[in-house]
């Protein structure tokens, strides 16, 4: 995974200053735009990436970079799903009900399933859980709601329930929120309508060990920190042009390029579940 951007010496005054171990220190603005660029690109991957039939190794492919090499992608959670775990959906599009809750139980037992569970969606899904889940009647049809002494707050979200024997924290995730990644010509995307089960904890793996149901996987850059390049494992930035701390030309500009080479893995996929139609 590749980004770059590029400032101009003037955009370079343009600095934020923080401080690390009682140090003032001053960071360009566009340095940390890179950086949530490059994140969110990361993140926007392991979500929802599909798996290449191109590879590196391609002598044509149909992928490929401005040099005419192969580009290799990995498979984000959402393929995941969709291939090996539970595709389930509402049984009324833009309606959650309680019979929704009953079948995602219903087929998560079915596959074996940990007892415990992360939701995530984006927050207008997160609202339909609320709505659900807060406007049970009881035996007095009084619905769920907290009050503070003062009577000034009221409580309308729901931020967990235990149902089936199952727990379920819910959880928003900003990556579904992005209106620019998550729609198409103004309209949501299936997984912005979503919401993701996500078995919390770790799974038993063959040797009767254990691992986390999900994680990264990167590969470690195959080159050090010089002047020009800075290397934290995982990410390598490099810095060029005529600004960069050993200038590269006499161009008044800098090039910042970060890259990474990383992946999702998933343990037990069948075990995660995404119920489809909550949004209409």
């Amino acid at each position: 995974m590749r980004d770059s951007i590029q400032t101009t010496d003037i955009e370079m005054q343009n600095g934020v200053e923080f401080e690390i171990n009682g140090q003032k220190r001053i960071l360009p603005y566009e340095s940390i735009r890179l950086r949530d660029k490059h994140m969110l690109g990361m993140s926007a991957s392991m979500f929802l990436g599909r798996l290449s039939t191109t590879r590196f190794t391609d002598a044509s492919p149909t992928m490929a970079g401005p040099n005419g090499n192969g580009i290799q992608t990995t498979r984000g959670l959402d393929q995941y799903i969709t291939q090996f775990g539970i595709a389930d959906a509402t049984g009324t599009t833009g309606t959650l009900a309680l019979s929704d809750l009953e079948d995602v139980v219903t087929k998560l037992v079915a596959n074996r399933s940990t007892y415990d569970y992360l939701i995530g969606c984006s927050t207008p899904v997160s609202i339909k859980f609320s709505n659900l889940l807060k406007n049970l009647p009881s035996s007095g049809a009084v619905n769920s709601a907290r009050i503070n002494v003062q009577g000034k707050e009221i409580d309308l979200d729901c931020t967990s329930f235990t149902y089936g024997g199952f727990k379920f924290a819910i959880s928003n995730l900003g990556l579904l929120d992005n209106a620019q990644i998550m729609s198409s010509g103004g309209t949501l995307l299936p997984q912005a309508k979503a919401a993701y089960f996500m078995p919390l904890g770790k799974a038993k793996t063959v040797k009767n060990g254990f691992a986390p149901f999900m994680s990264y996987k990167y590969q470690a850059q195959p080159t050090g920190s010089s002047a020009n390049r800075v290397v934290n494992g995982m990410t390598e930035e490099i810095r060029t042009d005529g600004q960069a701390p050993v200038p590269t030309s006499t161009t008044r500009v800098l090039t910042m390029t970060m890259t990474t080479t990383a992946g999702l893995e998933i343990l037990n996929p069948q075990a995660f579940l995404r119920l489809d139609n909550i949004l209409s």
